[in-house]
């Protein structure tokens, strides 16, 4: 009796242990990508990356498949400090963009929705959720990503942010990781049809 609850007392220990390594992504939920990274055929380094077949043709030379904070992607397989990952959106990268990135690249949590739409109205660009902190502006009808998780906020994916006062582009440096903008200035509608 003894020995059976020191192996399951074992056993315990390392399940708990394996979960703290993956940083608890689980296997087939949905999660954001931070950065972006490179798919390789296997789970490290020393794999291979995989090539993107269709811009290695259009553009003549060597372009690899990739993910990045515009997409959302599934855990298929959990190994060491990797995962194997599938795009779940853009829908239209599931096929092609499967392989393995590490594990670091995950951001845990619920993943957001990633839309692309308009700017239906001149509005700032806020560095946190709070409007408190203006950044920059994005002027009408410009076209912009962004992620949704329902707070009422989008979080900025690519957008043409200037300045305050208009003079320059904010580079995606500049504009950091947490630029965000009310919901009420977005729309997934065309502009042609605005005014209709």
């Amino acid at each position: 009796m003894r020995r059976v609850l020191i192996l399951t007392l074992i056993a315990c220990l390392f399940i708990q242990s394996a979960f703290a390594d993956n940083g608890d992504v689980i296997i087939g939920e949905r999660y954001d990508v931070l950065g972006s990274a490179v798919l390789r055929s296997g789970p490290g380094e020393k794999f291979d990356k995989k090539i993107n077949k269709k811009a290695t043709e259009m553009l003549g030379k060597k372009e690899y498949l990739s993910v990045d904070e515009s997409t959302t992607i599934r855990i298929l397989k959990i190994e060491n400090k990797w995962v194997e990952i599938q795009v779940e959106e853009p829908n239209w990268l599931r096929e092609s963009h499967i392989g393995w990135i590490p594990i670091k690249k995950i951001r845990l949590g619920a993943s957001t929705k990633k839309l692309e739409g308009w700017i239906k109205q001149n509005c700032l660009v806020y560095k946190g959720k709070n409007g408190n902190n203006p950044i920059g502006t994005l002027a009408k009808p410009a076209s912009v990503g962004v992620a949704d998780d329902g707070s009422g906020w989008l979080k900025i994916i690519h957008g043409p942010v200037t300045t305050i006062s208009k003079s320059k582009y904010l580079t995606t440096k500049e504009i950091g990781e947490d630029a965000y903008i009310e919901s009420s200035n977005f729309t997934t509608e065309m502009p042609a049809k605005w005014n209709k």
